[in-house]
């Protein structure tokens, strides 16, 4: 669905003790540290589990507020803002996920996020790509 954000999380061997936090952090650039763009709230506090949650990215409420957060500097304090800005960072593979705990505060695993289409865009796309073989055949004969 559009403006929506499913975010899927599998982590295990966390060494420094239960996760505390998770999120997502965007929009890096080389030598710079970012702020939290997206929390995720009720993340399990275990060493090892899953992670699921979807993220209406038009409400305000998921993304960091106030005159550092994300809604903010990269919304222009707007959640449509702060969606483009997500997305685009996503999309240059500027945004990572980040688990935290009492031993490794700045966070013990941290991975860049992987866009992965949901089931229906790829559905429409193998019926556009089997429409567009069809009308190439079509004008082959």
């Amino acid at each position: 669905m559009l403006n929506q954000l499913t975010v899927d999380v599998t982590f295990s061997g966390l060494v420094g003790g239960a996760a505390g936090a998770a999120h997502i952090h965007c929009c890096t650039a080389p030598g710079t540290s970012i702020g939290v763009a997206v929390p995720f709230p009720s993340f399990p506090a275990t060493t090892s589990g899953a992670y699921s949650h979807t993220f209406d990215l038009l409400d305000p409420v998921i993304y960091t507020a106030g005159p550092t957060g994300f809604l903010t500097v990269f919304g222009g304090g707007t959640a449509a803002g702060a969606e483009a800005a997500l997305i685009t960072g996503l999309n240059a593979g500027r945004a990572y996920v980040n688990i935290h705990n009492v031993t490794f505060p700045g966070g013990e695993i941290r991975g860049f996020a992987a866009l992965v289409p949901e089931p229906a865009s790829l559905a429409l796309l193998g019926i556009g790509l089997a429409g567009f073989g069809f009308s190439r055949q079509r004008k082959l004969n």
